[in-house]
């Protein structure tokens, strides 16, 4: 463990229960946050494949993108699993995309 990481966790313990529970519950809201911004992100980037695959010329070009959308999807997902679990609305989202994406 870091040492900033010991002296904040020294920082914490001596907090009263009341600063304790809203601490905890603003890292909630940070770790929410986070997934809430991970999940936009990945819709902008299937977003953005869309329009590639939609203004690809030939049929190489469209599979090689679509190839490539999947490929970044199967990185997303690990990614996902690894941040909210296999159980979350998160990662079934992502999994409807993939979905989707199998489908095109």
């Amino acid at each position: 463990m870091s040492e900033s990481s010991q002296t904040m966790d020294a920082f914490i313990e001596k907090m009263s229960p009341a600063d304790r529970r809203e601490h905890d519950q603003v890292m909630g809201l940070a770790d929410a946050l986070e997934g809430h911004i991970k999940i936009l992100q990945f819709i902008t980037e299937q977003k953005i494949a869309e329009v590639e695959i939609g203004m690809a010329k030939d049929y190489q070009q469209k599979e090689y993108r679509l190839r490539r959308q999947a490929a970044d999807l199967e990185n997303s997902k690990a990614s996902m699993r690894e941040t909210f679990g296999e159980k979350s609305k998160e990662y079934e989202l992502l999994l409807l995309e993939e979905k989707l994406v199998s489908y095109q």
